[in-house]
């Protein structure tokens, strides 16, 4: 009986954690979209940075997996913007190809490229279309309504 208690404290250890990551994830991002807003985008680089680490470390546990590629794919689009808007000459090639990588093993069978052509539309698109999609974007996240497909 012992065992099956020490097992239930470090699985209930784990979900904390993933929680604490969670939500230290969805801080980093809200303070990240506030530098955004004001133009700060420095500080909104550096911000995002620290979420996509955070989200990436989400992506290991099984249980919340879906939900890691979600907010960790979010989050490099978010940062990518912010690359963009701080730095526009900055080559972003790296970056998506980092995220390709680390999601695929994840994704099978689904081809990796499918799923971050987001990324890729805006990094590479004119930066005056971006900025309309991101305002619509966040938006619709204001208004609680879910994005057309």
């Amino acid at each position: 009986m012992h065992k099956s208690s020490a097992t239930h404290d470090s699985t209930q250890a784990y979900w904390q954690q993933s929680i604490g990551n969670g939500m230290l994830g969805c801080r980093l991002q809200t303070k990240a979209r506030k530098h955004l807003q004001a133009q700060q985008w420095g500080l909104a680089v550096k911000d995002y940075a620290t979420a996509l680490e955070v989200a990436d470390t989400m992506l290991q546990a099984p249980h919340t997996q879906k939900f890691a590629i979600e907010r960790y794919l979010r989050t490099a689009l978010e940062l990518i913007y912010a690359m963009r808007k701080y730095k526009p000459n900055t080559d972003l090639g790296e970056l998506i190809e980092t995220v390709k990588q680390r999601l695929q093993p994840l994704l099978a069978p689904v081809p990796a490229e499918v799923v971050i052509a987001p990324l890729i539309d805006v990094a590479f698109s004119p930066i005056d279309d971006v900025d309309d999609w991101i305002q619509m974007l966040f938006n619709y996240e204001l208004s609680g309504q879910t994005l057309p497909h």
